[in-house]
């Protein structure tokens, strides 16, 4: 259904079969009628019993209203565990301009590791990875500004913990802090983030566990996409402070 803003009465319903057309570019409305009631019957269903009604067409006030209902709201500890992948920023932990911990417990294998452990994000956002036998995190600022810490020390074979701690040192908006990366809870490697997205990193990227799916955040594994992470990821937890 493609609508104006504030009158769903003027929508006009669409029917596509994305099984072979998933653009959607082939509007069988006309042409299916029959199917069209069918599925707006089916809506109309659906949306009752899990109320969705009433809907709301509006686009700024939706976007700040503290109303709506919220999976991350008034959280502050997120625990993952592999597979999680394509979560939407607006559910991903809200690290932003925020003091945190991530703490990745994995395994690495004889031969070693490398990949993703976690990123959110694409041109803008955040990942930490290992690659070339050391943990790396890397924070994207639309590719205007990119920041690297590289731990001192090669990531051993066996069962590891990897972690990254951030602390927010700046008030201003978009202001940076200082980020430390850590192994079996040794200090490895410490750098300034001068700066940070204050709000959105994109409206399409979204927050992976063990591989950097769709646009990277860091050119350093581009060619390697989504650089999935080969050794072995127990789960990952993320601390706000």
């Amino acid at each position: 259904m493609r609508g104006q803003t504030g009158d769903f009465d003027k929508d006009k319903w669409e029917l596509y079969d994305l099984s072979k057309d998933f653009s959607q570019a082939d509007d069988l409305a006309a042409e299916h009628p029959d199917k069209l009631n069918e599925l707006q019957t089916v809506f109309e269903a659906e949306a009752t019993k899990y109320d969705v009604y009433p809907l709301d067409d509006r686009a700024v006030e939706r976007v700040g209203n503290p109303l709506q209902p919220s999976l991350i709201r008034g959280k502050s500890k997120f625990v993952y565990y592999p597979g999680t992948v394509r979560i939407t920023e607006a559910n991903a932990p809200p690290t932003k301009m925020r003091s945190h911990q991530i703490t990745a417990e994995v395994e690495i294998p004889k031969n070693g590791a490398e990949g993703v452990v976690v990123a959110c994000g694409g041109p803008a956002g955040y990942t930490l990875y290992v690659k070339g036998g050391k943990l790396v995190y890397e924070y994207n600022v639309f590719s205007l500004e990119q920041y690297t810490i590289t731990s001192n020390q090669q990531v051993s074979p066996g069962k590891a913990t990897l972690g990254f701690e951030y602390e927010q040192q700046g008030k201003e908006v978009g202001s940076g802090g200082v980020g430390r990366l850590y192994l079996d809870g040794k200090k490895v490697g410490e750098g300034k983030l001068e700066k940070q997205v204050p709000f959105i990193f994109s409206a399409t990227e979204t927050f992976d566990i063990g591989m950097d799916l769709g646009a990277t955040v860091s050119s350093a594994y581009h060619d390697e996409r989504p650089f999935a992470f080969t050794g072995k990821i127990e789960k990952v937890t993320v601390d706000l402070k």
